[in-house]
């Protein structure tokens, strides 16, 4: 059971990062701002794609916390779900508290060629 929470755990991290990442390309897309550079476009199907990969990655985050047997008692239930929202948890109260007085975002750090 350990080997499962941790390899849904990190399957449910990845996906949430595609999810955000996607979402925020999507984001500017629909807004019409600017996309920075990239080595290659989707070009006029880039929208199209990105919609098609949110619909299919929402349901498949959703469903790789579920349990792989029935009847679901506490030893064959998957914690991951618990352990995600808590790792969550932690990182935004941590962000409030103390992160966001420290953070330097990356932007800062890169130097602008003129």
């Amino acid at each position: 059971m350990a080997l499962l929470a941790i390899t849904t755990l990190s399957t449910s991290a990845l996906l949430c990062s595609y999810t955000v990442s996607i979402s925020c390309v999507l984001l500017k897309r629909i807004r019409g701002q600017p996309l920075p550079p990239r080595r290659w476009s989707l070009g006029r199907f880039g929208m199209a794609i990105n919609i098609a990969a949110l619909c299919f990655l929402c349901p498949l985050f959703v469903f790789v916390f579920f349990p792989l047997t029935t009847p679901v008692v506490p030893s064959t239930m998957n914690w991951s779900s618990l352990m995600f929202g808590g790792m969550i948890l932690f990182a935004t109260v941590y962000y409030l508290i103390y992160g966001r007085k420290q953070y330097t975002p990356p932007v800062f750090l890169v130097k602008r060629e003129e």
